[in-house]
Order: structure tokens, then C-alpha cells, then sequence
């Protein structure tokens, strides 16, 4: 049976496994599960970037937000759909996330540290100044995914999220891409003597990892 196929099948099984947790909690505690299925899917990006690749960001949550923004944006001024939104808000972050992962993925430890913290406090400013178009601290009245409130079904899309987070992340990090990211981690210089093009992959997983950000901000921000 193929590796993947092997996955997926304990990806479903361990979405039946917690599937009945909404019924043994409360409203609450359910409320609680989707905030931190929202952090495992952000942390699972944010492990291929900083874990695998070795590249050290302060800017993930600012995809985030740029995920939710986005989609929040479309949806209200310009009557999108919500998936459409947050397809939108993904391919957002990816570009922002190359673009930036261009300007600073050339700097090395604290500097790309502060490069991309920089770029996150500018972005979060912006956001608040601009209060005709993003309400400003106040934030965006986004409508609810399902038309509700109630944390449930939200619940299920997260669990099943999170473990598609898993699953991609897997099949990322065991490919030939997988590899130069631990090569990139382990010792740049050497990688890049062995023929693998560094900052081209560093650039690729920034943004990969942005999406995966995005995704979870844009379905967050439809939610709270």
C-alpha cells in the first residue's frame, strides 16, 4: 500500500477517534479545542519554516491575519463567497510570504528575526491607522462560516484541518524537497556546495509555510 494512502487512512482514523469530543464538552470547552486546533495548524507551518528549514520568523502570525483580513475584506465589500475568501487570503499570504522571504531570507539568525518582526509590527499598524477600511482595533464584523456561532461544526473543520496540516507537512518534509530543507537546517554552506539552490527552497517554504498561516487565520476569522 503507498505511504501516502497509509496516511490518509490514519488521518481519518484519528479523525474518528476525537470526533465525539464536541458531545462529552461544553460549549466552552469545545470553544477551546478549535482555538487550539487553530495553533496546531499555525504551528505545524511555522515547524516547516523554523524546524525543518532552520529560518526563524516573527512574522507567521502577521499571515494570519493577512489570511483572515483578506478573505474578511472580499466577503464584505465585494460579496465574495467565503471559500473564495479564504482561497483568496491564502494566495495573498504565498505572495507576500515569497516576496518578503526575497528581501530578508538572505539575512541569517537574529537579522531575519528582526526583518520579519519589523514586517509584522509594520503590517499591524497599518491595519489599525486604516480604520475606514479595516475598523481598526475594533475589527471586522466577518460573517460565521456555518451561520452560527456555536462552536461545534467548527469543531469538526478544524480537527480535519489540522490533521490535513499533518498530513501535507508529512509529505513535504519525507520528499526530495524534505531533504534540502534539513540540509539548509543542518549546514547551509555545505548545501549549497552539494548543488542545492538555498535560498530558492528557503523562499519556497516561507511561503509554503504562510499558506498554511493564511488558511488557518481565514477560517479563524470566519469563526470568532
Amino acid at each position: 500500500m503507498p505511504r501516502f494512502v497509509r496516511r490518509v487512512g490514519w488521518c481519518l482514523l484519528a479523525y474518528a477517534a476525537f470526533a465525539w469530543l464536541p458531545w462529552a464538552a461544553s460549549e466552552y470547552h469545545t470553544h477551546v479545542l478549535v482555538t487550539s486546533l487553530y495553533y496546531v495548524v499555525l504551528a505545524i507551518g511555522w515547524n516547516l519554516l523554523a524546524g525543518y528549514t532552520g529560518q526563524f520568523s516573527l512574522a507567521h502570525h502577521t499571515f494570519a491575519g493577512v489570511g483572515a483580513y483578506t478573505s474578511a475584506l472580499l466577503v464584505l465589500y465585494a460579496g465574495a463567497p467565503i471559500l473564495v475568501g479564504i482561497v483568496a487570503g491564502a494566495l495573498v499570504a504565498a505572495a507576500i510570504g515569497y516576496g518578503l522571504g526575497t528581501l530578508c531570507l538572505r539575512m541569517r539568525a537574529i537579522y531575519l528575526a528582526l526583518a520579519t518582526w519589523a514586517f509584522a509590527e509594520s503590517l499591524r499598524l497599518l491595519v489599525t491607522v486604516e480604520y475606514q477600511i479595516t475598523r481598526g482595533d475594533l475589527g471586522l464584523a466577518a460573517p460565521f462560516l456555518f451561520s452560527t456561532p456555536r462552536p461545534t461544526p467548527y469543531y469538526f473543520l478544524f480537527l480535519g484541518l489540522a490533521l490535513a496540516a499533518v498530513l501535507a507537512a508529512r509529505q513535504i518534509v519525507d520528499s526530495r524537497v524534505g531533504s534540502y530543507m534539513r540540509a539548509i537546517r543542518d549546514d547551509e554552506e555545505a548545501a549549497a556546495v552539494m548543488g542545492v539552490d538555498t535560498f530558492k527552497w528557503k523562499r519556497f517554504v516561507f511561503a509554503v509555510s504562510a499558506v498554511f498561516a493564511a488558511v488557518a487565520g481565514g477560517f479563524q476569522g470566519h469563526y470568532v
